[in-house]
């Protein structure tokens, strides 16, 4: 269960369920809900491992209940700096529609785009500055075709990603995890 109040802003329902956006998403059964979870962060708290606090592994990301017509997924993590800045820790893209998980350190699955903190094609390990507990989305995009990014040599931005995602976009489904670092950190 997610902790009282991280579920609303995601588009969660209580229960993890991602509710769809009716106007790009097709019909699905009642008992089919598109879903995204990360085995890596119980209780919804990212493990200290896929931080650099630990030893930057890309966190495992498993969905299910994909619509029909789904012909490939984009995951990303971001993080919400402020109103303006958003940093992009892991974009991937061109999953094929057979897959239903990204495990711990992936590499071999999808295309790797370009994080926002280092700029290259692969995870880029939360390190959180400042105190407190810090929020981190992962949302996993169901396509209806493979998305058409611009050819760059140090990988697609999430922004360029969700550009080209977005008329394309059957449905998503996102988690908010959170990590607290340590206090000698």
């Amino acid at each position: 269960m997610l902790p009282a109040g991280r579920w609303a802003s995601t588009g969660l329902s209580r229960n993890g369920s991602a509710t769809s956006d009716a106007s790009s998403a097709q019909a699905q059964p009642a008992t089919e809900r598109f879903t995204l979870s990360s085995p890596d962060a119980p209780g919804c708290m990212l493990a200290a491992a896929h931080t650099c606090d630990g030893w930057a592994e890309t966190p495992s990301i498993i969905w299910s209940g994909a619509p029909s017509g789904t012909v490939s997924y984009a995951v990303t993590m971001h993080t919400q700096v402020n109103h303006f800045e958003t940093h992009a820790d892991l974009v991937v893209y061109d999953t094929p529609q057979w897959v239903s998980e990204l495990p711990t350190t992936s590499r071999e699955i999808g295309t790797f785009g370009a994080n926002s903190i280092i700029g290259r094609g692969e995870y880029a390990p939360r390190c959180s500055k400042g105190p407190g507990m810090k929020d981190y989305v992962l949302t996993v995009f169901a396509l209806q075709s493979m998305p058409t990014v611009p050819d760059r040599q140090q990988g697609v931005t999430r922004e360029e990603l969700l550009s080209s995602t977005s008329e394309i976009t059957l449905a998503s489904a996102s988690i908010t995890v959170g990590y607290t670092r340590p206090t000698n950190s």
